[in-house]
């Protein structure tokens, strides 16, 4: 065989395994975090096509081999160059706070919020709850403030609890306290429940949103009595009692919303910002009343509406009865609120 004949074949070879290997290249990719942009996929194809010729032309195995990892290894470092400028591209749209990146722990587990009273001394956890951050159904879909919530959250056990007030509140009062910044108010903590323990995702120093819409209404202590204690550094001499029924709040939210979304369209359903002759309490996050009286919607998350009930799936259900009186035009509402927590409770 002449050198002429064997370049051919080693094209041609070539060839075909660049074309079967591009396809399970884009198979294999799709479904792996390499996956950043196309040119992996031919890279990979690349290098298993070399192999491939390498192999049908008679030269050593080990070098194609080497040969082909080594491409391989040029696609996973160019993956990574892609994927951060796919990254850094994306974090432009948050302006100057996105010019800088701090890479922390990923963790992984049921998420719990716990609103808490302090007297700078004295910590009272509140009742527990669970947010559900995602715009879709299924944990799906974009990062919002939050489009629905229920109490108690399940995954928060008494043990949990304990661990928490152990390693978590008190150390985060006595901290602060040691730097000369003692804190008196409503302290809430994010929390992650994973397999080494629970894990604290954001501290911050209010009530939150829309947690409190299914926390406070279990509170069966006055809240002006919790604080005044609080002020006065007497939250001890108080004792805080909590309901044994459940919670939950549907977040019903504009069209669009966490992106764009139209404001001022009609909301119906509702007299003097309420449902008539309803259990459920509606509170307002983005409404806007006209001059003629007329409610409208004006932001993203517009209406929040809560109902407390006997049980966790008698709330959840009675929520959605109750929000389902309430509508305007590109009303978004999550259909899965609660059933997380459900289902752990029937596990």
């Amino acid at each position: 065989m002449t050198r002429t004949q064997k370049l051919l074949r080693l094209l041609a070879t070539a060839l075909i395994a660049a074309l079967v290997a591009g396809g399970a290249a884009n198979t294999i990719l799709s479904a792996t975090p390499l996956a950043a942009s196309w040119p992996l996929a031919y890279l990979w194809a690349f290098g298993a096509a070399l192999l491939g010729a390498a192999m049908f032309s008679g030269a050593p195995g080990l070098i194609a081999a080497l040969c082909a990892l080594a491409v391989y290894l040029l696609a996973v470092l160019l993956g990574g160059v892609f994927g951060a400028r796919a990254l850094f591209e994306a974090l432009r749209a948050f302006g100057e706070s996105g010019a800088r990146v701090v890479i922390e722990e990923y963790l992984e587990g049921p998420e719990v919020s716990v609103l808490s009273f302090t007297d700078g001394n004295t910590l009272v956890p509140m009742v527990s709850s669970m947010d559900h951050k995602r715009a879709l159904d299924g944990d799906e879909g974009l990062n919002t403030g939050g489009m629905g919530t229920i109490a108690p959250n399940p995954y928060y056990t008494p043990e949990v609890a304990a661990e928490c007030m152990e390693k978590i509140f008190l150390p985060t009062v006595r901290a602060m306290n040691a730097e000369g910044r003692p804190f008196r108010g409503c302290l809430y903590f994010g929390l992650m429940l994973t397999k080494s323990g629970p894990k604290v995702i954001e501290y911050n120093c209010r009530f939150g949103d829309p947690e409190t819409q299914v926390v406070l209404p279990l509170l069966e202590t006055d809240l002006l009595t919790i604080m005044e204690a609080v002020t006065a550094g007497r939250l001890s001499e108080v004792e805080v009692k909590w309901s044994d029924k459940a919670c939950c709040c549907l977040v019903l939210a504009s069209g669009g919303y966490p992106k764009s979304y139209r404001k001022g369209l009609p909301i119906s359903g509702l007299v003097d910002g309420q449902i008539p002759g309803s259990e459920a309490e509606v509170f307002h996050a983005g409404t806007k009343k006209l001059p003629d009286g007329t409610l409208v919607t004006n932001g993203g998350r517009v209406l929040g509406v809560s109902v407390t009930a006997p049980t966790l799936k008698d709330a959840v259900a009675k929520a959605y009865a109750e929000a389902g009186k309430i509508s305007f035009e590109d009303m978004h509402c999550r259909r899965d609120i609660g059933a997380r927590a459900l289902a752990a409770l029937e596990g």
